[in-house]
């Protein structure tokens, strides 16, 4: 059997408080302190976007943020190993870990807003402060992403939610 990285709960709690609690608007240079404040590495940055290596124990320990004149619009974050290829045993795998983080979500914000089942399976939480987390569970892997409150409204406005 092979073994894949798994995030200790602890440190997705941390996390999960961290994304959930954030001001907004949130301006493109507060990213970037608080991601080195959780011990990312920059990897590249540009008007439209910043990337770093995230501190999760994963084996593609990815973060990124979309900016929108100098305002962020969404953060993501890997919160799993990136499984080379989709097979059995790592779709199980996938799936455990992804039934595990929506559990400690949903126990630390309450029922989500929207779920959505599948092999590309999501779960979204629209918080008090208007932005939403949102987690997914693709093919290879699991992500957290938050987006802004401005934008969860322009999905809405636009049907997308």
């Amino acid at each position: 059997m092979t073994e894949w990285n798994v995030v200790p709960e602890p440190t997705l709690r941390e996390l999960a408080e961290q994304l959930t609690t954030l001001t907004w608007p949130l301006d493109a240079s507060t990213a970037a302190a608080l991601a080195e404040a959780r011990g990312w590495s920059l990897m590249y940055s540009n008007e439209d976007a910043i990337r770093w290596t995230s501190s999760l124990p994963v084996n593609k320990a990815m973060a990124s943020a979309t900016v929108h004149d100098g305002i962020v619009s969404r953060l993501r974050v890997t919160v799993s190993d990136s499984l080379p290829e989709e097979t059995r045993e790592s779709t199980g795998f996938l799936r455990d870990v992804f039934v595990d983080q929506v559990a400690m979500l949903t126990e630390m914000l309450g029922e989500p807003t929207e779920r959505q089942p599948g092999r590309f399976s999501s779960v979204r939480w629209v918080l008090a402060n208007g932005s939403a987390l949102e987690a997914t569970m693709v093919g290879t892997g699991c992500g957290w992403t938050v987006t802004s409150p401005e934008f969860v409204q322009i999905e809405a406005d636009l049907g997308r939610r």
